[in-house]
């Protein structure tokens, strides 16, 4: 369906172009990404009630209205090269990430019994509930903590790490106890606070309750259900994700434009409203359907298939039991049968590609799977590459995933994970080691990934949100596997 719909928005458009009067068409310029990746260039003259009103640009004077259903992304403007966040505001560093995924940058404006006040990008204090915050933070390089159930995580800029129970006083200063120790300290001596995750309960959870935009979004420690969602399940409510240049990203519903402002409703039901010249793109999609399938398509066409492939396979059946589905992709292209697997998985897995190197035109594969990669993660599903080598990490740069270079290669060394790897060592330890020539990478500064271990210079293991979904890079190939490197495999594939 998705794939007529482009030519029956030609034939439209065709059918109109000869009657419509000639005049100068309203709007932005913008770019829609349809469904199926195609793409139509024109002007955007609104947005409301989940209609976009536009005038192509092979038909200018042609006003269409177009489904957001049918619509995979709006693009208004492109990210400026090196684009750095707004120095506007003083403290502009701060961030606030929401457990659906969105990230707001702002100021911090105070803690209450019930919610995180907070000032987004200038446009007033918002009441956040706790059960909806994952994590406050100052300045980009501030390390993630380690996050108990039940309880909050205060990373202090002198390096002090305080667990325990939080509230602000009147005054401001902030309290923390925890067993026989109180801790009292000034927001400026913050560098991030990881807020406990809510217990999950039987009927209602107090990560849902009252919080409309999280219901359908499963807790990032809860796992995933036992069986995967029935063809029958109604669908998951259609969301918005919206960035912007400064670096905020918002998930929520019913987006608009409203004169010169872009408007969307958050967690907790805030309607919020940016400067449309500071909106980068707008993207439609039905969260928590990716996420929740249980299905991991092992795109193998240029693995080793007498070796690697095989015992790749081999590892996540032992791992991942019999609630999950392994389906074997080995097409040379992205093709219709690729692209149909891939609508269906939760988890796109590339085993190392030994067989294509770069002088072989893995830079053009990479350009060929960009378009399909972001659908694919701003709906949830998660991206897990292993092996990648330095001839192949242009690859990773042209798919749009990773910026990162290769470092080094070890065998058998011990790795810590970091504090952000707390979540991917479950089950594993507080550090794992290697097998044979597995490889290390540099992370790029900037380019939003995080070391789960080792070291932002060289770590064998690296993530990046993208949208509702994670990218994540191992440095091994799983010709040789041991306990902990198979765990570490199983974590990145159902990692949330």
């Amino acid at each position: 369906m998705r794939a007529s719909f482009l030519v029956f928005c030609a034939a439209v458009v065709l059918a109109a172009a000869g009657t419509a009067r000639a005049a100068e068409p309203p709007g932005a310029a913008c770019t829609l990404v349809l469904g199926n990746s195609d793409q139509m260039s024109g002007r955007l003259a609104g947005l409301a009630e989940g209609r976009l009103a536009f005038y192509p640009a092979v038909a200018p004077t042609t006003r269409m209205a177009i489904d957001v259903e049918k619509v995979e992304r709006l693009i208004l403007r492109e990210p400026p090269k090196d684009a750095k966040l707004s120095t506007g505001h003083t403290r502009r560093a701060q961030h606030l990430t929401l457990r659906d995924g969105s990230v707001l940058y702002g100021c911090f404006v105070r803690l209450t019994a019930k919610a995180v006040e907070f000032d987004l990008e200038g446009t007033g204090p918002l009441a956040f509930p706790r059960t909806v915050v994952d994590r406050l933070a100052v300045g980009a390089g501030a390390p993630a903590a380690r996050s108990a159930p039940t309880q909050h995580v205060v990373t202090l800029k002198s390096g002090a790490l305080l667990v325990g129970g939080l509230e602000q006083e009147e005054g401001g200063v902030l309290v923390l106890e925890g067993g026989a120790v109180e801790a009292r300290f000034r927001y400026a001596a913050v560098a991030a606070i990881t807020f406990p995750h809510p217990a999950p309960s039987a009927s209602a959870s107090p990560a849902t309750e009252g919080v409309a935009l999280d219901a359908e979004e499963p807790d990032e420690d809860a796992g995933l259900p036992a069986t995967p969602p029935q063809p029958d399940a109604p669908p998951a409510a259609l969301r918005s994700i919206v960035s912007t240049l400064r670096g905020t990203r918002l998930t929520g519903s019913q987006p608009a434009i409203e004169g010169t402002r872009m408007a969307i409703t958050l967690a907790g039901g805030h309607r919020v409203r940016l400067p449309l010249d500071q909106v980068l793109d707008v993207a439609f999609t039905r969260t928590g359907n990716a996420s929740l399938r249980r299905i991991v398509l092992v795109w193998g066409a240029n693995a080793d298939r007498s070796e690697e492939l095989p015992r790749t396979l081999a590892v996540l059946k032992e791992q991942l039991g019999g609630g999950w589905s392994v389906v074997e992709n080995l097409s040379s292209t992205f093709d219709g049968e690729f692209r149909s697997e891939l609508a269906r998985a939760g988890v796109l897995l590339i085993p190392e590609m030994e067989a294509w190197g770069s002088a072989h035109g893995v830079n053009d594969l990479g350009a060929r799977l960009k378009p399909l990669a972001e659908g694919f993660l701003r709906r949830g599903g998660n991206i897990v590459l292993l092996g990648i080598t330095s001839s192949q990490v242009s690859f990773l740069r042209e798919a749009g995933l990773l910026q990162v270079a290769q470092s080094n290669s070890s065998s058998g060394s011990e790795v810590k994970f970091t504090p952000d790897g707390q979540r991917i060592a479950r089950g594993v330890g507080d550090a794992f080691r290697t097998t044979n020539s597995t490889q290390f990478y540099r992370i790029e500064p900037g380019s939003g990934a995080v070391a789960l271990a080792g070291t932002d210079a060289s770590s064998p293991v690296i993530a990046r949100r993208v949208g509702l979904g994670w990218v994540i890079l191992i440095g091994m190939d799983y010709y040789e596997a041991n306990e902990q490197t198979k765990k570490l495999l199983a974590n990145a594939v159902t990692y949330r």
